[in-house]
């Protein structure tokens, strides 16, 4: 961690007995101010890698039993075997094994990815051998895994109950399909835009100037709750969210893409219905800050769309008119500040 020199100022009492050099932050310390620098550390590896590999552990845990949350799986499987009859309760327990492995290979599959971060951790922290560098590095894989292991802690929309009726293989009457997780992420962007943490964070670059991209889902039938948070780093917030035709073309800006329906960030209380910019419709306000975190609901089956903004509560929403904005839909972002940025979560 550090490298003793012949002299210079130390950067906390900026006395010149700076002998040592830390090759984390790159600065140098007299003995007194190092010691407390290495104290600093100390706690903040225990405050940002050490308690989240912990709290991540402890949900993993949740996994071994977790079969509750594919409960609803497993009474389709029951109702099934009740009307059937008695060839049936063999593949039923088949499939029940199943589900329950499938359920495990999943938690291995995250404990194996996490073992060479607890190796690390506990190898870093036995040897008091870091920097601000595998602070962050750490954290950040902590929070890779810490996406997937909530998105699991979920209730258990990536499997399905397959029954076949038409020729009966009683090998294969019932059995369990996992299907590919739809990851939401930002693409197809128009305009001066940088993508980074797996896509999942959309910053404006260059000038100031408008600049839309679009989340990869589709939503088509169903209800579906998304979150997000306001990043913005620069000046006042400025841009919009919505959602819009996954068949319209992506423009910047987004009002002349006409399947448009979503609120203004922006202080003119603007919301865009089919479009059309009508301020304060529905009673909307614009009551947002750096950091807020919105939870936008689609649903599809009654053909909405609304927001909650979670630090005020506060809640719009919005009929979309499906012969002007044909399903199935995506959700649209418009930054326009530079450095303002949104984050999937």
């Amino acid at each position: 961690m550090a490298t003793v020199v012949e002299s210079n100022v130390c950067s906390v009492c900026t006395k010149p007995l700076g002998k040592y050099f830390c090759t984390g932050c790159k600065k140098y310390f007299c003995p007194k101010d190092f010691k407390e620098h290495e104290q600093q550390l100390s706690i903040k590896f225990d405050n940002e890698v050490v308690r989240s590999h912990d709290e991540l552990l402890g949900q993993l845990q949740k996994l071994e039993k977790a079969n509750h949350l594919s409960l609803d799986l497993f009474i389709q499987i029951e109702q099934w075997k009740k009307t059937t009859i008695n060839k049936v309760e063999k593949a039923a327990e088949r499939a029940r094994h199943e589900l329950s492995e499938l359920i495990d290979k999943q938690r291995i599959t995250i404990t194996k990815q996490l073992e060479p971060i607890a190796k690390e951790i506990h190898s870093r922290r036995e040897e008091e051998y870091f920097v601000e560098n595998d602070i962050d590095r750490l954290r950040i894989k902590i929070n890779e895994i810490q996406r997937t292991v909530e998105q699991l802690n979920r209730k258990d929309t990536t499997k399905s109950i397959i029954v076949d009726n038409d020729q009966i293989d009683w090998n294969r009457i019932i059995y369990i399909r996992e299907e590919q997780q739809q990851v939401n992420t930002f693409d197809s962007i128009q305009g001066s835009l940088d993508l980074s943490d797996n896509k999942c964070v959309v910053t404006k670059t260059g000038n100031d100037g408008h600049a839309t991209c679009r989340c990869t889902s589709l939503f088509n039938v169903g209800t579906h709750t998304l979150r997000f948070a306001l990043e913005q780093r620069a000046k006042s917030l400025f841009f919009f969210f919505g959602v819009l035709s996954s068949t319209a073309p992506q423009t910047a800006p987004y009002q002349t893409a006409k399947s448009v329906y979503g609120w203004q960030v922006w202080t003119e209380n603007g919301v865009v219905l089919d479009g059309l910019n009508q301020k304060g419709f529905g009673g909307y306000t614009c009551d947002y800050q750096k950091g807020d975190i919105i939870s936008c609901v689609i649903d599809c089956d009654k053909r909405k769309v609304r927001h909650t903004n979670e630090r005020t509560k506060n809640t719009f929403e919005l009929d979309v008119d499906v012969g002007k904005c044909a399903l199935p839909w995506q959700l649209l972002f418009e930054l326009y500040y530079p450095d303002d940025c949104v984050r999937l979560l």
